[in-house]
């Protein structure tokens, strides 16, 4: 099972590959260096806007971070706020029948 903290290992592990402090990425995303901690800690679940944003400068596809992050929600509670339900159908949106595989929550 997915949850937000496996989300935030991730990111952390992406971000260190790239090179990036919390700082550094906080300063290239435009968000707050301690939501970017919340996040990696699993204390904060990101909005598809900051995904978005967090996305661009790890090099990461955002549509499959939103996938992921879709799949971490859909796993880890019953209520799916409107933002995330926004995301989960932009990450959707177009998405192959056999990429669906990889997502055995959204199949």
């Amino acid at each position: 099972m997915l949850h937000n903290s496996d989300l935030g290992n991730i990111l952390k592990e992406n971000r260190l590959i790239e090179g990036f402090t919390q700082t550094e990425l906080a300063r290239a995303s435009g968000l707050s260096k301690s939501y970017i901690s919340r996040i990696e800690r699993g204390v904060a679940f990101p909005t598809p806007q900051s995904l978005s944003q967090i996305a661009k400068p790890l090099a990461l596809d955002k549509r499959d971070l939103l996938l992921y992050a879709a799949c971490a929600v859909l796993n880890s509670t019953s209520y799916i706020d409107d933002t995330i339900l926004d995301g989960i159908l932009m990450a959707l949106k177009g998405l192959k029948s056999e990429s669906r595989k990889q997502y055995p929550v959204l199949s």
